[in-house]
């Protein structure tokens, strides 16, 4: 991973190493631009988040996911024949008993949701523990300020966390949006998930391949 300094300029900076923004930047890397990624994080992934104790891995943020975007679809089949990623399930168990299969596919990484993530990142130009405080635009192009007090210059912006702080980033650098956009960002609402991580002393009762389709009711 390269060290940038204060004096050089990338043609794209991109606040957040989740999924989309390690997507968007191995794009970019592949057309010839310069790129940096910067994550206030230890590790890249985001959502794609894993966790392991001993032998047992949690995937605690997201579970799964599918693919139906053909172009998305073609680097997914290329995934799986790199052994990166595999098909877990088409459907579930019911809570009833029964089963509900949609035929969708639903894919997770083999060692972990975090895997993917890792994968993308390798040999991108990344900056982890690295707190974005402020973006400010400049004549020409932008610049990150981080914590730690330096900055980082760049010819476009790309800002991929919750809209919530990535307004709070543009207000802090004092980057006046439109107010038809900043009105219709600031009605989007987040919904809180929680995930209890469990490790059991046995094989559940949970049906093949692992998951059930809940209806509403209290699980326990």
């Amino acid at each position: 991973m390269n060290e940038p300094t204060k004096e050089r300029e990338f043609d794209v900076a991109i606040v957040g190493a989740g999924i989309a923004g390690l997507m968007t930047a191995r794009q970019l890397v592949a057309a010839g631009r310069s790129v940096i990624v910067l994550d206030k994080g230890r590790g890249v992934g985001g959502r794609m988040a894993t966790r392991r104790s001993g032998p047992v891995v949690f995937d605690h943020g997201a579970q799964y996911f599918t693919a139906r975007d053909p172009d998305f679809l073609r680097l997914v089949n290329a995934w799986e024949q790199e052994g990166l990623v595999r098909q877990w399930a088409r459907g579930f168990a019911t809570m009833d008993g029964g089963r509900k299969i949609d035929e969708t596919p639903r894919w997770t990484g083999v060692d972990g949701m975090t895997c993917i993530a890792k994968d993308l990142a390798a040999d991108l130009n990344l900056r982890l523990q690295q707190t974005v405080t402020a973006v400010r635009q400049q004549t020409r192009g932008w610049r990150v300020a981080l914590a730690e007090g330096d900055s980082v210059a760049a010819g476009a912006l790309l800002l991929t966390p919750p809209v919530p702080q990535s307004l709070q980033l543009l207000r802090k650098g004092q980057v006046q949006l439109p107010h038809d956009i900043r009105a219709a960002l600031e009605r989007i609402r987040y919904a809180p998930c929680l995930a209890l991580l469990i490790e059991l002393a046995g094989p559940s009762r949970v049906p093949a391949p692992g998951g059930l389709w809940g209806d509403g009711r209290p699980i326990a």
